[in-house]
């Protein structure tokens, strides 16, 4: 039976992000690339920072990173100041936005994923390939993005994993997929709702453009999420993390972990109570800065 109040609720965030209540300004223009990763931003900069030390160190070739701030102010000293791969927009509320977020303040974790992906993509029309990541995933090994690339072959997307919910799609985490296709396919990387029910999650709208369902589940790289006994190949920092629900993703044929997805950073970056028994972001971030 439909829930009115959740679907108020719902709605009342979607209309929050909308284009009537955000506005995008560009702080920072790290120029046109062949392969983007776009990185969306709430809270916790010493992980934002940690990870795009991360991304810059470890990726190859012709590749820009985009960072989307979701209303929060920019710290002078973060990490892609003056970097000339690093793009920096950020989301504000207007005027009509502000008003409303007085009276609602509820936050959609996933739709504010959407709107900084969103952005990100709208920021560079001309790419031709696009790497969906959150602030808490990060490669693990360098060349990671070749390593994604041999691995989805001639296919359109492909994931770091699947999602185990709803329809299966790569997860938003981190999803490599070609951008000229999805824009001309019409894709949205939006959730959706039916009654305020969540009937796709963020990112999955890019499954839904680019992979037939005829042809059987997205492709994805191995991963202890839908193969928990890959667990047993980690050892040191990335095993605790891997036994702590955090989901690691390996080279095809290999016991080399090669991206990381921590899981939940804005709820452990804000001390949220049922985060208590997680790992926390420091001991993340300390792990990041000694990936070479």
């Amino acid at each position: 039976m439909p829930n009115p109040k959740l679907w108020l609720k719902t709605s009342l965030e979607r209309l929050l992000l909308s284009s009537a209540c955000v506005t995008t300004e560009l702080l920072q223009r790290g120029g046109d690339h062949e392969f983007e990763i776009i990185i969306p931003h709430r809270v916790n900069w010493p992980l934002l920072n940690a990870t795009l030390r991360a991304f810059d160190r470890l990726t190859t070739g012709n590749f820009g990173i985009t960072v989307v701030v979701n209303f929060d102010e920019v710290p002078a000293t973060w990490a892609g100041k003056g970097n000339p791969r690093v793009t920096l927009l950020r989301n504000r509320f207007t005027a009509f936005g502000a008003l409303l977020r007085r009276v609602f303040s509820s936050e959609n974790g996933s739709m504010s994923n959407a709107l900084g992906i969103e952005q990100g993509l709208k920021a560079h029309p001309r790419i031709q390939w696009a790497f969906m990541a959150h602030s808490d995933s990060a490669p693990l090994v360098k060349g990671w993005n070749e390593i994604f690339f041999r691995a989805m072959g001639t296919g359109l997307i492909f994931g770091n994993t699947r999602d185990s919910i709803r329809m299966q799609a790569a997860h938003a985490a981190g999803t490599l997929f070609q951008a000229q296709e999805f824009f001309r396919r019409g894709g949205t990387v939006w959730p959706l709702y039916r009654f305020g029910e969540m009937i796709r999650d963020v990112g999955d709208g890019a499954t839904l453009a680019l992979h037939p369902e005829l042809a059987g589940p997205v492709p994805v790289l191995e991963n202890n999420r839908q193969q928990p006994a890959l667990n047993a190949r980690l050892s040191g920092t990335i095993a605790e993390f891997a036994e702590n629900g955090s989901h690691i993703s390996f080279e095809p044929g290999s016991d080399i972990p090669i991206f990381a997805h921590l899981g939940r950073g804005t709820p452990r970056s804000r001390g949220e109570s049922q985060m208590a028994q997680k790992l926390p972001v420091d001991h993340w971030i300390d792990y990041l800065e000694t990936l070479r």
